[in-house]
């Protein structure tokens, strides 16, 4: 998503609020008790707050057009809600009603908001709650973080192990990547946006894989490759389809299909379904169609899609 109207906040005022009719768009709130509420919206900011809070002990001032300090204030001037679910529209073959898993941020005028699924917040791992958090205000701030670029970035920056795995080299690659990503992109009338821990998790998952991998690599040739692909999970698209259960061939065929929005690296791809990884192959895998852009699954691979209500997740690096 691309963002217009450069105009930072100006006014730093926080509101707290468990049930109000929201200009953004329909948001069902929850009937949970207000302590239990209020516990979500202190978990939530303060989980937002921890990385860059990391990353000024570690002696960061600014990363790209993220002045920490003052990132850290004008956290308070975001309008936080505890909701029962967040409806918003995913494409997936058609348009249907769904979702998401976590929260999803707003902003119109000079107002920003996020709406924090309070059921599924209370669910979510504590080690996945400070980037999620983080991606959902850098959004309502206006600060650009597709496919979570950004927050991965500074997620990486504030990592323990980072420092101690990485190069000097390597490591002032990845500063030099956060100062590209991070930057303000502002934000116009109706833009929102939002992410799920599902997505978070992979993400960090991938990184801390790389990471692994780069310390153990046996020569400078596998550690090269292996830095290459903590580089490339930061910039890869990360895609999730959930569907409703399917009956009737066509409507499995059409369940286990995920289009992507831009034409990937095809060597690149990586699947999951139901968060198991899924090989690429024609009979009980998957296979990727340039005509459509999409990734389909086979045989073995669609049986979730039968049963239950499953997820695929499709990461990839697109080509341009």
């Amino acid at each position: 998503m691309r963002f217009y109207d450069l105009t930072k906040l100006a006014v730093l005022t926080f509101f707290v609020t468990l049930a109000s009719p929201s200009v953004y768009g329909p948001v069902a709130f929850a009937t949970q008790p207000p302590m239990q509420s209020q516990t979500i919206l202190q978990d939530f900011s303060e989980s937002a707050k921890t990385l860059p809070r990391k990353l000024l002990l570690q002696g960061h001032a600014k990363i790209g057009d993220i002045e920490l300090d003052d990132l850290l204030t004008v956290f308070d001037s975001v309008h936080l809600a505890v909701t029962s679910t967040v409806a918003h529209r995913q494409t997936m073959g058609g348009e249907f009603k769904m979702e998401r898993d976590s929260a999803e941020w707003h902003r119109a005028y000079s107002d920003s908001s996020i709406h924090i699924n309070g059921p599924m917040w209370v669910k979510t791992k504590a080690k996945n709650k400070p980037m999620l958090a983080l991606h959902e205000t850098l959004g309502a701030l206006g600060y650009a973080d597709d496919n979570f670029s950004c927050s991965s970035l500074l997620w990486l920056l504030a990592n323990d192990r980072t420092a101690t795995v990485l190069t000097r080299s390597e490591l002032a690659q990845i500063q030099k990547m956060a100062e590209n990503e991070c930057r303000f992109a502002g934000g116009s009338t109706g833009v929102y946006g939002g992410g799920d821990e599902y997505d978070v998790s992979s993400k960090i998952t991938l990184m801390e894989k790389s990471l692994v991998q780069t310390h153990s690599a046996a020569n400078s040739e596998v550690r090269e490759r292996a830095f290459s692909d903590l580089e490339n999970t930061v910039y890869e698209e990360f895609e999730v389809n959930r569907h409703p259960k399917s009956t009737g061939l066509a409507a499995i065929m059409d369940a286990s299909k995920k289009c992507l929005d831009r034409v990937p690296d095809v060597k690149s791809i990586r699947v999951w379904v139901n968060e198991a990884p899924v090989a690429r192959d024609s009979r009980n895998g998957w296979t990727y169609d340039a005509t459509s852009n999409c990734v389909q699954l086979h045989g073995k691979a669609i049986q979730p899609i039968q049963l239950g209500v499953p997820s695929i997740a499709v990461l990839s690096t697109p080509l341009n």
